[in-house]
């Protein structure tokens, strides 16, 4: 299923006609038209408000058609009878909704961060012995605050593309070459390429660009105790 087609079931699903559900989202029915024949991509800012509005899984939303369309549970339920009592439901559905697609991302990409310190048997004794994982955290660190600093956004129809170039166009911070002397470099960053090809997905990278302070912190938790010091002590300028 397209995007197109995603967007117009979620309109459909809700029983609101063009006009009433550009109005929830805050565009034009002229735009919401287009997006459902095709005859325009959706940008990162449009898919982030689906999501927020209308608590949209962002796994369903960007591919993977096995989870489900809405993101819902026992615990969302309870929690929205008692928000309906208190009259505070506007509250707990943007506190929810944020967690939730927060702490899935780290806790998705966690698993695939691991795979960048260490892997299974003999390979992930040599990561171990070599630092290779731990170099190629740095890279990734230092990418992911350059991507925050600049307020890069990626077009939804290319986002991976997008996002490997960007990493492999991408310099070094003034801050990251003080820090680590010369002992992480280009191979650590082509490294992380290979990574980054092999193991993300266009749903991992929508993710990660919507929640990179928090992924930038959890990054920096998985460093080993001298990078951590080394980030508190040379910050960025």
């Amino acid at each position: 299923m397209e995007i197109s087609e995603k967007i117009k079931k979620i309109r459909e699903y809700f029983s609101f006609n063009q006009k009433e559900f550009a109005e929830k989202i805050g565009i034009t029915q002229a735009a919401v038209s287009r997006y459902e024949k095709k005859e325009r991509m959706p940008d990162t800012v449009f898919l982030e408000k689906l999501i927020d509005v209308f608590q949209i899984n962002p796994s369903w939303l960007l591919g993977n058609l096995s989870s489900n369309m809405l993101i819902e549970d026992d615990l969302c339920l309870k929690a929205k009878e008692l928000a309906i009592v208190n009259k505070r439901e506007k509250e707990l559905s943007e506190i929810l909704i944020n967690f939730l697609g927060k702490q899935n991302t780290i806790c998705v990409l966690g698993g695939k961060l691991e795979k960048l310190k260490a892997q299974n048997g003999l390979e992930g004794i040599s990561e171990q012995l070599s630092g290779k994982g731990e170099r190629m955290l740095r890279v990734l660190h230092d990418f992911l605050i350059y991507l925050q600093k600049q307020n890069i956004r990626f077009s939804p129809e290319f986002i991976k593309k997008d996002f490997i170039n960007s990493l492999d166009n991408y310099s070094f911070s003034p801050e990251f070459k003080f820090r680590y002397l010369g002992t992480t470099g280009k191979k650590d960053k082509a490294n992380l390429l290979k990574w980054a090809e092999e193991e993300l997905d266009d749903a991992s990278i929508f993710e990660i660009m919507s929640t990179l302070q928090e992924l930038i912190i959890d990054v920096e938790n998985r460093m080993n105790l001298f990078d951590r010091f080394l980030i508190k002590v040379i910050k960025p300028t």
